[in-house]
C-alpha cells in the first residue's frame, strides 16, 4: 500500500505526516478536489466505469483523470484505512435540484464515515461541484465553515440530510444513513450511474475542481465559477479548442478522446 501512497501524495502535492489524526485528514480532504477533477467523461463516450482499486489508481493517480464519487471517494478511503484511520462506507440518496415533493431517489452516492478521538466525521471528495473540501463533524444542526462554503446537516428518523448555503439560501445535497454498505452495493449503483441510458451522467458532461479559493464547474458547455456561496460568474463554450483548453489547462486533465469527439457528445453543443 505503500506506493499507492506515495503515488497519491504526489498526485495531490501532499508532503505532510501520515498519522491518523484530523489535522492530516483535513490536510488531505483540502487537497484532494484541487488536485484530482470531478468528472464524467468515461460514461458521457459510453464507456462503463470500473471501480475496483486498482482501476482506479490506474485512472486517477497514474493517468492524470478524474472521476464521480464510486472512484473520488473509493480512492479516499482506501487512501484513509492505509494510513490507519478508521473509516466505513456510506450511501447517500442525492436531492440536490430535486423538487421537495418529488419521489425518493436511488442510494447513488458514496460517502466515508471517519471516526476520530473526539467524534465522527463525514469524508465526501466527490460530489461535483459542491463537494466539501473539508471533513464535517457529523453533527446535527451546527453550521460549519469552510474554506468553500457553509455547510450543516439535519437529522430526522435516523436520517441525514447534508446542506450546502448558497446565494439562495440552504440546499440540500443528499441524505444517508449510518449504515455501512458494502462493495456489491456500489457495484450495482455504479452500474447504473455509468451504463444506464437515463443515467445523468451518460447524457450530461459534468467536471469541477477547486482552485484557490473558487469552485470551477463545467455542465455541458456551461461554465460557472464562484467563491463560497457568492454569486457566480458564467460563461459559454465557444467550442472543442475551448473544451479542450479547459478540461487539460484548466482542470489538468489527460483527455480519453479528441476534444471533438466530447464536444459532439454534448446536448448543448
Amino acid at each position: 500500500m505503500i506506493p499507492l501512497l506515495d503515488a497519491y501524495f504526489a498526485r495531490i502535492g501532499y508532503g505532510g505526516g501520515r498519522q491518523p489524526d484530523l489535522a492530516v485528514l483535513a490536510s488531505l480532504h483540502r487537497l484532494h478536489p484541487g488536485a484530482i477533477p470531478f468528472e464524467n467523461l468515461d460514461p458521457l463516450l459510453g464507456r462503463p466505469v470500473e471501480i475496483a482499486p486498482t482501476a482506479i489508481a490506474a485512472k486517477l493517480i497514474e493517468g492524470k483523470r478524474g472521476g464521480y464519487c464510486f472512484e473520488q471517494n473509493s480512492l479516499f478511503h482506501d487512501v484513509l484505512a492505509a494510513l490507519g484511520f478508521s473509516v466505513s462506507p456510506r450511501a447517500g440518496r442525492v436531492i440536490w435540484n430535486a423538487a421537495p415533493d418529488a419521489p425518493r431517489t436511488a442510494m447513488t452516492h458514496r460517502i466515508t464515515k471517519v471516526s476520530l478521538p473526539d467524534g465522527d466525521y463525514l469524508a465526501d471528495v466527490g460530489f461535483g461541484g459542491q463537494s466539501p473540501t473539508a471533513p464535517l463533524r457529523l453533527v446535527a444542526d451546527v453550521e460549519q465553515h469552510t474554506a468553500h462554503g457553509r455547510f450543516r446537516f439535519l437529522q430526522r428518523d435516523g436520517i441525514f440530510e447534508l446542506q450546502i448555503h448558497t446565494a439562495d439560501g440552504w440546499r440540500g445535497m443528499y441524505r444517508f444513513a449510518d449504515e455501512i454498505q458494502g462493495y456489491a452495493d456500489f457495484e450495482v449503483a455504479n452500474w447504473f450511474t455509468s451504463t444506464h441510458p437515463r443515467s445523468r451522467f451518460r447524457q450530461n458532461l459534468v467536471a469541477a475542481r477547486v482552485i484557490g479559493d473558487r469552485r470551477v464547474n463545467l455542465l455541458n458547455t456551461t461554465v460557472t465559477s464562484w467563491s463560497n456561496d457568492g454569486p457566480g460568474e458564467t460563461r459559454t463554450l465557444a467550442g472543442p479548442a475551448d473544451l479542450e483548453h479547459l478540461l487539460v489547462d484548466i482542470f489538468g486533465l489527460t483527455l480519453p478522446a479528441d476534444p471533438q469527439t466530447i464536444w459532439d457528445k454534448l446536448p448543448s453543443a
